[in-house]
């Protein structure tokens, strides 16, 4: 199974690594980029993020949901007022869409992909 990796995972892999990550990263066929989450980490200033970002460049990127697809989605799923971002839902469309694994330490998010997930 694919899996998508939100920036609250690689952040934390770059402070200590993360055991799921490292068993991902030795299987590049696992892993799959939203670009927003790329973007996300190219935001930081660090050595360490700039060298990583080089690194998952070389993953398959994703393709971002147009207008009409996110709009389409909150509206056949439950997942509005769940205290969600933008980025959280276009990870939430592009896990449940392609069947993708979500990996993120942020726990409303995992929450909310979860209930999603055993609906469908």
């Amino acid at each position: 199974m694919k899996i998508l990796i939100d920036t609250s995972v690689w952040i934390d892999h770059l402070r200590q690594p993360v055991a799921l990550v490292i068993d991902s990263l030795n299987n590049h066929s696992m892993i799959v980029m939203h670009p927003f989450i790329w973007q996300e980490l190219f935001l930081s200033n660090s050595k360490k993020s700039e060298v990583l970002c080089r690194e998952l460049s070389l993953f398959p990127f994703l393709n971002i949901a147009s207008s009409s697809e996110i709009e389409n989605f909150l509206l056949e799923n439950p997942v509005r007022g769940k205290g969600l971002g933008l980025i959280d839902i276009h990870l939430l469309h592009s896990a449940w869409k392609e069947k993708y694994r979500l990996f993120s330490h942020d726990k409303k998010l995992m929450k909310v992909y979860k209930e999603l997930v055993s609906k469908n």
